[in-house]
Order: C-alpha cells, then sequence, then structure tokens
C-alpha cells in the first residue's frame, strides 16, 4: 500500500510563522503561505559524522510579517 506521506515524510511537513520580534510589525501575513504553511524545499546539502548524517532544507521563499498600519503611499 503506498502512502505520499510516509514515502515522502517531508511533503507533510510546512513552516509557518509565530512571532516577531518587532512590536510595530508583527501581524501575520500569508506571503509565500507563511500562515497556510510553506512547504520545504531541499538544499541538496549533506553533514556527515562519525554516527550521523544531517540532510539540509529550507522554506521555499521568504516569510513575512506585516505593519498593522499602512499608510497609503502618495503618488
Amino acid at each position: 500500500m503506498k502512502h505520499d506521506y510516509l514515502d515522502h515524510p517531508l511533503q507533510a511537513c510546512t513552516v509557518h510563522l509565530l512571532s516577531s520580534p518587532h512590536p510595530q510589525c508583527n501581524l501575520l501575513s500569508n506571503v509565500n503561505s507563511g500562515i497556510d504553511g510553506s512547504p520545504l524545499r531541499y538544499e541538496r546539502k549533506r553533514l556527515s559524522g562519525e554516527n550521523y548524517e544531517v540532510v539540509l532544507y529550507a522554506a521555499a521563499g521568504p516569510l513575512a510579517f506585516r505593519p498593522s498600519n499602512c499608510p497609503p503611499k502618495i503618488h
């Protein structure tokens, strides 16, 4: 029996925004799926030691918070 999450467990992993260190810019945005969950991307990098191997992954794109007040731009 085939199961996508068991065959490719990273398909089940996503990255989400949690909190911002800046009080003036701390509202969640869905830029690159920051609220919905950004999928991971394989970085093609491995680190190996005597008793371990690490495979590196990254979020698919930069995630961003937004300020509570965005004044309109004057053109």
